[in-house]
C-alpha cells in the first residue's frame, strides 16, 4: 500500500498522468506482478497453494463473517470523519493544487492523506472481497456518479449510493441463482449501473449529449 501510495503520488506530480489514471495504472500492474508471483510461488513450492493466495486475489464475499464487517465498517467511518474534518482543503487540493499550494496548504501532505484512505480502504477489504472486487468497488461507484453531477458534495453522496446498490444488488442476485459467485456478480452489477449512468444521465450521459 505504501509503495503504491508514492507511484501514484510519482506519477500525477512528475507526470501528465492524471491521479484517477493513476490509480488504475497501479493497481493493474500490481494485480498482474501478484498472479506471476502467485504463480512462481505455486509452482515452485509443492506447498504454496494452502497459503490461501487465490482466496486472498478474488477473495471470499460470500464467506464474509460479522469480524469482516465491523473492521470495513470501522475503516468506513475513520474515512468519512477525516474527510469531513479537511474537506476543503481536500476539495481544493484535488481542484487546484498549484492555488493550495500558493495559500500556503502542504498539498503533497493533503494528497498523500487522501492516498493513505485509499490504501487503508484497500488493504482492510482486499482479505474479504479480493483484488478484483477491491478494483471495481474503488473505481466504478465514483465513475458512474461523475456523470450525474459537477458537484462534489453531490457526487461523493451519489457514488455511496451506486457503491450500497452494488454491493447490495450483487449480492442480492448472487443469493437468488445457484453457483452464481457473489464478487463477480456484484462487479458485474456495478458495470451496469454505470453503463445506465453513462448512457442516461441527463446532461452527461450520451443520450443527452447526442
Amino acid at each position: 500500500g505504501i509503495v503504491g501510495i508514492l507511484f501514484i503520488s510519482l506519477l500525477t506530480n512528475h507526470t501528465r498522468v492524471k491521479e484517477d489514471s493513476a490509480i488504475g495504472i497501479i493497481l493493474s500492474v500490481f494485480f498482474g506482478l501478484g498472479i506471476v508471483l502467485s504463480r512462481l510461488i505455486q509452482n515452485r513450492y509443492t506447498s504454496a497453494s494452502k497459503a490461501g493466495l487465490n482466496s486472498y486475489i478474488l477473495g471470499k464475499t460470500a464467506g464474509m463473517i460479522a469480524q469482516d464487517v465491523f473492521l470495513i465498517g470501522g475503516a468506513a467511518l475513520i474515512s468519512l470523519f477525516v474527510i469531513l474534518i479537511v474537506y476543503k482543503e481536500i476539495k481544493l487540493v484535488a481542484f487546484d493544487p498549484g492555488f493550495a499550494k500558493v495559500q500556503g496548504w502542504p498539498a503533497l501532505l493533503l494528497d498523500l492523506l487522501l492516498m493513505s484512505l485509499i490504501a487503508l480502504n484497500v488493504v482492510i477489504g482486499l482479505p474479504a472481497v479480493g483484488v478484483v472486487l477491491m478494483a471495481a468497488l474503488l473505481i466504478i461507484p465514483a465513475a458512474a456518479a461523475r456523470f450525474w453531477t459537477d458537484r462534489l458534495d453531490a457526487m461523493l453522496g451519489i457514488a455511496t449510493l451506486f457503491g450500497l446498490l452494488t454491493g447490495a444488488g450483487g449480492a442480492f442476485v448472487s443469493a437468488q441463482f445457484h453457483l452464481m459467485p457473489a464478487g463477480p456478480v456484484i462487479v458485474l452489477f456495478g458495470t451496469t449501473v454505470f453503463l445506465i449512468s453513462m448512457l442516461l444521465a441527463p446532461r452527461q450521459g450520451i443520450i443527452a449529449r447526442f
